[in-house]
């Protein structure tokens, strides 16, 4: 919201000069949704993730996918020898954050790109996140433990509690929908809980999954392994 007062210069004869001056609220609205995703490399999950939000037209999609690391800088290149943009993560994560509804990690290490500001950078994700702001870490071997992302700030802001030996397993399995997960939108694929069960049931074995310590209080899991816990 912005106050604004808008105001003429009174002429000496003017007989009401009340009706010279105005005070409005203007409320800015925005009818899309901003997305920031940023993802450590290539890969078909992140093409599809692009892709499927680039699709809807309420979505502003900013992606970044292949992105240029201090070692490009420092391996005697000049800028205009390397094809790469460079990532422009301290705007974004400093100035322009606040201009985004939601931020995605997918697979991203964080620690090539912001160095020394990682701490000041991270802080500033997860009080964006305490302020409302909408973060999504999507797994990997670049993402929760596997990415460092343990004793950061944006383990503060994360369901789950990290910090476990045991960070990865490559075992395909099938998930198991929990109570939550029968009829939360995010994994409701069906309209009917049963039609919904059986959606489930016929999906590909996932590959693997980044390990936890342990959900925290109030965090809601939508879908566990069948074995793991």
């Amino acid at each position: 919201r912005f106050a604004w007062d808008v105001v003429i210069p009174v002429d000496a004869q003017d007989v009401v000069p009340s009706n010279n001056y105005f005070s409005i609220v203007v409320k800015v609205v925005r009818d899309e949704v901003r997305v920031l995703q940023v993802c450590g490399s290539p890969s078909y999950d992140q093409k599809f993730l692009r892709l499927f939000l680039k699709e809807d037209p309420s979505v502003d999609l900013i992606s970044f996918f292949i992105l240029r690391t201090h070692d490009d800088l420092d391996s005697n290149w000049d800028s205009n020898e390397l094809s790469l943009i460079a990532f422009p993560y301290e705007k974004l994560f400093t100035e322009e954050l606040r201009t985004f509804d939601l931020v995605i990690f997918q697979n991203f290490n964080y620690q090539p790109f912001f160095g020394y500001q990682s701490e000041e950078l991270l802080g500033n994700i997860a009080e964006y996140v305490r302020t409302g702001g909408a973060f999504v870490m999507v797994g990997g071997d670049r993402s929760f433990d596997m990415g460092d992302y343990g004793n950061t700030p944006i383990e503060e802001v994360l369901p789950v509690n990290l910090g476990t030996e045991d960070n990865i397993s490559v075992e395909t399995f099938t998930p198991v929908l929990t109570e939550a997960g029968k009829v939360h939108p995010l994994t409701k694929l069906a309209p009917s809980v049963s039609g919904n069960l059986n959606a489930w049931g016929q999906l590909p074995e996932m590959d693997g999954v980044n390990r936890i310590s342990s959900l925290k209080l109030n965090a809601a899991s939508l879908l566990n392994h069948p074995t793991a816990k």
